[in-house]
């Protein structure tokens, strides 16, 4: 099929570690909760990115992924 393969993320309306199907989820799992601290934002998960991303020791590389469509993938 054309579309598998590697594919490598070249825009993203966000940062590219929260450009996936993971996070939207998580997103939209959280999205009716807070959090009490009032240093970081209001919403559950915009908070815990906001203290992740804070990690200093953390490196950002290419977001890929491997799609395989095909009957055995």
């Amino acid at each position: 099929m054309a579309m598998n393969g590697l594919w490598k993320l070249i825009y993203a309306s966000e940062d590219v570690t929260r450009a996936s199907p993971f996070f939207w989820a998580f997103r939209k799992a959280t999205s009716n909760l807070s959090q009490p601290i009032p240093a970081f934002p209001n919403k559950l998960s915009e908070a815990i990115f906001a203290i992740t991303d804070g990690i200093s020791l953390a490196k950002k590389g290419q977001a890929i992924q491997m799609i395989d469509i095909s009957p055995e993938g």
